[in-house]
């Protein structure tokens, strides 16, 4: 029972590993979005203002 045990203990952290990996380069894509979401927003809004 115990390298049972051990096998999925294996298998679900290397599982983690894999997602931990997936949820960096997700979290930098999001960041990446929002700032590039918020320029836009600012460079609207600041010719909308200009005129």
């Amino acid at each position: 029972m115990r390298w049972l045990m051990s096998a999925v203990a294996d298998e679900f952290g290397e599982a983690l590993l894999v997602l931990g990996d997936f949820w960096s380069d997700l979290e930098g894509l999001v960041a990446n979005a929002a700032t590039f979401g918020f320029a836009m927003l600012g460079h609207v809004t600041d010719e909308h203002f200009d005129e």
